[in-house]
């Protein structure tokens, strides 16, 4: 079983190197050579400052994009141009992308372009085809690329050479700046510093403002070469506050080209495969089901026993979900007794209300003047005349009754 299983491992490891691999191939294929040209120190003009740093920036952009071949060059005489050229053709045979950049002097006679190599004389105008090396020339060196054949050129400075060169025709026309191109070739740009017909500017830090720019833009991983020479326009435009805007001639097709590759991403490794189960090593199918009752009690829903019982049918708690699954069938079919209205207190019986007392008549109140006095002991009635106080009460049959008085008191009543 072991093997089995580091076997299958070792072949989905082994696929995965085979796939990265043709993927790595695919991105090397592609041929990229580039050569880079800094005239500085002239023999006969002042010289100039920029081109070598030029030089040395662009060598750095094009080592960074991963080109296979990137040959610079400075101080080049007309020779050691012509010979520059001729060796890079050779390299640019067969290759996809081609660049040549120049930074030096260039100018236009009568419509040509030329490059000036740093021995150049130039004292006429008949000097020039001889002295100088034609753009024409630098095209050509680029037939063998496939893909794209680009030329940059920092080299639309006002040109010196002006000042002092004769005019041996008057019809031949020597102008600043470069002239336009319509290259020959298909799938070729010409980039110029300037467009035709205007100058650049060296600009005061230790590139060009042309070249600055290439650096950030021209090897931007995946981005188009049009693009990046329009963001490359951009930027010289505003450092220049508008002098001067860089100018692109020629066409390429409807594929994206870039000079450096975008950032791969390596393919996913595949996922193994599931390692097969032995049919020796037994599978336990009651694992769960300890914590799957504990669940389904806590929840105590028909549904959760009897998913219980689907799942663990054979376990230990299997009879104990039936019993519960019965339990909770028969309360759910029981008729439910209606809830207990309350009722209405019964009326409590009145008792029968008494009729109203009816007031005893008052005793006619009896003047007690008017009522006869007997004395109680001489049994005749007593003089009115000769009592001049008495304790009397009235008796039923309202009489005058004498309260029976002690002896001495009544003394005391009949002396006074």
């Amino acid at each position: 079983m072991g093997a089995v299983m580091r076997l299958s491992n070792y072949l989905v490891a082994l696929a995965g190197l085979l796939v990265a691999l043709c993927w790595a191939d695919a991105a090397l294929a592609a041929k990229r050579v580039a050569l880079l040209i800094g005239n500085s120190n002239y023999a006969n003009v002042a010289h100039l400052a920029n081109p070598p740093n030029d030089v040395a920036t662009m060598k750095s952009v094009f080592d960074g994009a991963g080109f296979d071949s990137v040959v610079g060059a400075t101080d080049l005489t007309h020779d050691g141009l012509i010979k520059a050229l001729r060796s890079f053709a050779d390299a640019a045979q067969g290759a996809d992308i081609a660049v040549v950049y120049y930074s030096g002097h260039g100018l236009e006679l009568n419509g040509q372009n030329y490059l000036v190599p740093v021995d150049a004389k130039l004292t006429s105008d008949r000097d020039v085809e001889d002295e100088a090396v034609t753009l024409d020339r630098v095209l050509h060196a680029l037939d063998g690329a496939t893909k794209l054949k680009l030329v940059i050129l920092d080299a639309c400075r006002n040109n010196p050479f002006l000042a002092s060169m004769a005019r041996a025709n008057g019809a031949r026309a020597v102008e600043r700046g470069l002239a336009r191109i319509e290259p020959a070739t298909t799938d070729t740009l010409v980039a110029y510093a300037a467009k035709a017909g205007t100058t650049a500017s060296d600009g005061d830090s230790q590139d060009s403002p042309f070249t600055t720019a290439l650096a950030k833009h021209l090897a931007e991983p995946g981005v188009d070469i049009r693009l990046a020479l329009g963001k490359v326009r951009d930027d010289v435009l505003s450092a220049t506050g508008g002098r001067q805007e860089p100018f692109a001639y020629g066409s390429l097709g409807g594929e994206t080209i870039t000079l450096a590759l975008a950032p791969a991403t390596p393919p996913e490794p595949a996922t193994p495969p599931p390692a097969p189960v032995a049919q020796d090593q037994p599978v336990d199918d009651c694992k769960d089901a300890a914590a799957h009752w504990a669940e389904a009690q806590k929840f105590n829903k028909l549904e959760f026993y009897r998913e219980h019982l689907e799942r663990f049918g054979n376990c230990a708690f299997a009879s104990f979900a039936k019993a519960r699954i019965a339990e909770l069938t028969a309360v759910a079919a029981a008729p439910q007794t209606p809830p207990a209205v309350p009722q209405a207190p019964l009326p409590t019986p009145q008792q029968p209300v008494a009729a109203p007392q009816q007031p005893e008549p008052a005793t006619p109140a009896v003047s007690v003047a008017s009522l006869p006095i007997t004395d109680p002991l001489a049994g005749k009635p007593i003089a009115r005349g000769k009592m001049t106080s008495v304790c009397c009460r009235v008796g039923p049959d309202r009489t005058i009754e004498p309260i029976d008085i002690p002896a001495d008191i009544r003394k005391l009543i009949e002396a006074a």
